[in-house]
C-alpha cells in the first residue's frame, strides 16, 4: 500500500511539472517551475526579484506558477495601459483569497471587495471625497495638525533631540487620513503608544496575509485545510476594528444628517443600520491604503534627501518664494513649486510603495498588444520594474527629480497610485497629505543624519526602509 502511494505521489510530481512548464500556459516566457509550489521560492522580496527576471527576459510580461495558481506578471507600461483602462471590465475583480477574506470581513471592504460590493463602496466614498461640508473643513483640519507638528519639531530643534521620522510621520498621516474618514485624532505624546503600537501591529500583520507568496493559499492541498481553519484564527486587524468600532458609536449618538462632519458620517446617513458594520472595513482601507502607503513614502523622502542638502535648499527656495513666512505649505498652491513636486514624484518612483499593485484576475480569455491572457489567470502589475526600466528612463536607479521638469513629463510611465477605475480613490487627499507634510518640514527646517542610510528594502506588500530607524538632526530655516 505504501508503495502504491509513493508511485502516485511520485506521478504527482510529474504531472505537476510537465502541467507547469511544458503544456498549455507556456506561450510567455518565466522561470522554471517546480512541482506542486511552482514558483513560491521566488517570492521572498518578490518585487526585486520579479524585476530582475523582467531584465532577463526583456518581454512585456513573465509567466509564474504561484503553487497552483497561474500568474502573469506585468512589466511593459503599454500592456499594463491595455489591460488596466482599454480592458478593464476583463480586470475587474480581485482574486477572492481566504486571506483576502478575513482582512476585509468576507470582502466588505473597497480594496479587495468583488463587484457590485466594490461599485457601490466606491461610488459612497467618493461621493464623501467631494462632498462640501466634508471638503470645505479638510484645509482647516489640515492647518491643526500640521501646525501641531511643526510647533513638535521646533521645540525638537531647540532641545537638540533627534527628529524620529517613524514615531512623528506616523501620527502625522494617521492624523490627517482619519481626522478625514472619522473626525479621529492620534495623540502626539507617550499617551498614545500602545494605541499607535497597536494599529501599526494590525496594519502589519494585514499587509503580511495580503503579501504574495503564500504557501498555504497557493497550495491546492492545503488551501482546503486553511479555509476551514480560517474562522478560528483571530483577524490581525482586530485592534484597528475595536478602535473604528468605538469611533462608529461615537459617531452614531451625535449623528446629525443635516451636519455630515466626515467620511463617515455619510456612510451612516447611507446605508442601512444592518449596513453599519461595512463602514468599519471600508475605514480599515484608510489605515492600509491610505496611512501606510504615506507612511513609507514619508520614510523613503527623509532617506534620500537627509544626503542631499542641494536638493532641500533648492526645493526650500522655492517654496519660500511662495508660501513667504508660513508656517505650513498650502497644497492649493502646489501647481507653483514644480520643483517641490518632482523631488515628491521622484520618491514615489524610485520607491513606490506598492511596488506590486494588488493582482486582478481576467474574467475571460482575452489577447492584448499580441500578449495572450487565459482566463481565471492572476495578473500582477510590476510597477517597481515600469519605473526602472531604462528605455523609460536614464539613469533608473539614480535619485533625480529634475527627470519629471520636462515638457513631456505626463508622458513618463509614472503610476505610483494605479490606473483605472481601481485605482486609488483616495488620490487626492494622498497627494495632498503627501505635500503638505513633506513641504511644512522643508520650509522650516534643514535636515541631516549621522549616519548613512541604505537603499535596502524590507520586504513586503508595501516597501519600507530596511532600516525603519531614521533619527535626522533638525535646523531651523
Amino acid at each position: 500500500m505504501l508503495y502504491i502511494i509513493l508511485l502516485l505521489f511520485i506521478a504527482y510530481l510529474g504531472f505537476s511539472f510537465i502541467s507547469k512548464n511544458f503544456i498549455g500556459k507556456t506561450h510567455i516566457p518565466g522561470p522554471l517551475a517546480f512541482p506542486i509550489i511552482g514558483n513560491l521560492n521566488l517570492f521572498n522580496s518578490p518585487h526585486l526579484v520579479f524585476h530582475k527576471l523582467a531584465e532577463k527576459f526583456r518581454t512585456p510580461c513573465i509567466r509564474l506558477w504561484m503553487g497552483d495558481h497561474y500568474v502573469i506578471v506585468v512589466n511593459d507600461f503599454e500592456l499594463f495601459k491595455g489591460i488596466y483602462l482599454k480592458n478593464a471590465n476583463n480586470f475587474k475583480n480581485r482574486p477572492l483569497s481566504p486571506g483576502f477574506q478575513m482582512i476585509s470581513g468576507n470582502f466588505r471592504n473597497i480594496i479587495h471587495a468583488p463587484t457590485p460590493t466594490w461599485t457601490e463602496n466606491k461610488d459612497l466614498v467618493k461621493n464623501h471625497f467631494t462632498n462640501k461640508n466634508i471638503f470645505n473643513v479638510m484645509p482647516s483640519k489640515f492647518d491643526k495638525h500640521i501646525n501641531s507638528f511643526i510647533d513638535i519639531l521646533e521645540n525638537l530643534e531647540k532641545t537638540g533631540e533627534k527628529f524620529d521620522v517613524n514615531y512623528y510621520i506616523i501620527r502625522i498621516y494617521m492624523n490627517l487620513v482619519m481626522s478625514h474618514f472619522c473626525c479621529a485624532e492620534i495623540a502626539w505624546g507617550d499617551e498614545s503608544k500602545k494605541l499607535v503600537d497597536e494599529l501599526c501591529v494590525a496594519v502589519d500583520k494585514a499587509v503580511e496575509v495580503a503579501s504574495y507568496g503564500s504557501y498555504r493559499e497557493s497550495l491546492s492541498i492545503l488551501s482546503p485545510i486553511y479555509k476551514y481553519l480560517l474562522p478560528t484564527e483571530p483577524c490581525p486587524l482586530q485592534p484597528s476594528l475595536d478602535y473604528l468600532k468605538v469611533k462608529l458609536q461615537e459617531h452614531k449618538d451625535t449623528f446629525d444628517p443635516n451636519n455630515i462632519r466626515d467620511v463617515m458620517d455619510g456612510l451612516i446617513r447611507d446605508l442601512d443600520e444592518k449596513e453599519h458594520d461595512r463602514i468599519i472595513y471600508i475605514g480599515t482601507d484608510f489605515f492600509l491604503a491610505g496611512a501606510e502607503g504615506q507612511i513609507a513614502s514619508g520614510e523613503w523622502f527623509f532617506v534620500y534627501l537627509s544626503s542631499r542638502p542641494e536638493i532641500q535648499d533648492r526645493a526650500y527656495q522655492e517654496l519660500k518664494s511662495v508660501f513667504g513666512d508660513s508656517k505650513r505649505v498650502d497644497y492649493m498652491k502646489k501647481n507653483q513649486t514644480p520643483y517641490f513636486n518632482a523631488i515628491i514624484k521622484e520618491v514615489l518612483r524610485i520607491q513606490t510603495p506598492l511596488p506590486l499593485s494588488i493582482p486582478r484576475v481576467a474574467e475571460e480569455d482575452i489577447t492584448i498588444n499580441g500578449t495572450f491572457i487565459p482566463k481565471h489567470s492572476c495578473v500582477i502589475p510590476n510597477l517597481y520594474s515600469i519605473h526602472r526600466q531604462e528605455r523609460y528612463w536614464k539613469d533608473p536607479n539614480e535619485f533625480i527629480p529634475e527627470r519629471f521638469m520636462v515638457e513631456n513629463e505626463t508622458s513618463l510611465p509614472y503610476i505610483p497610485y494605479g490606473l483605472g477605475e481601481r485605482g486609488c480613490i483616495g488620490l487626492n487627499l494622498a497627494q495632498n497629505c503627501v505635500y503638505t507634510v513633506l513641504g511644512s518640514v522643508l520650509l522650516n527646517f534643514s535636515f541631516t543624519s549621522d549616519k548613512v542610510f541604505s537603499y535596502e528594502t524590507k520586504p513586503n506588500l508595501v516597501i519600507h526602509p530596511n532600516d525603519r530607524d531614521i533619527q535626522l538632526n533638525l535646523k531651523k530655516r
